[in-house]
């Protein structure tokens, strides 16, 4: 019985992590804390830093993952960049469209889209 007991123990605790950020969470926050926005509708990327700051920035064609991180204006280096495209589906596990979990960025090329949810953090994650 402790044996059982243990296992189901372990399985929720490694579903709780394997769950952490996802993009309507990330979308959310953002909402939340800025209400007053103007940028219309499907014309944004939401970025969050470390759940203390967030900020909605302009989409335009061709706007890379460095553009939108110096257009936020969000303060603190980001050691680490999630990058998660569209709502998820339920019941699945959600993957980031780009990820930087194994080694800091420096810069990045990397082609956003209209409604992308960006996760920047400065903590380690190892």
């Amino acid at each position: 019985m402790k044996t059982i007991l243990t296992l189901l123990c372990m399985l929720f605790c490694v579903e709780a992590f394997a769950v952490l950020t996802h993009y309507s969470a990330i979308r959310d926050y953002v909402e939340k804390h800025n209400p007053n926005d103007k940028t219309p509708g499907q014309n944004r990327i939401y970025i969050e830093f470390d759940w203390r700051d967030s900020a909605i920035v302009h989409y335009k064609d061709g706007m890379t993952l460095d553009d939108a991180i110096k257009q936020s204006k969000l303060k603190g280096k980001a050691k680490f960049i999630f990058v998660f495209r569209g709502e998820e589906k339920p019941g699945t596990q959600q993957f980031p469209a780009y990820d930087s979990p194994f080694s800091k960025i420096k810069s990045s090329d990397f082609a956003l889209q209209t409604l992308d949810a960006i996760d920047l953090t400065d903590e380690d994650i190892n």
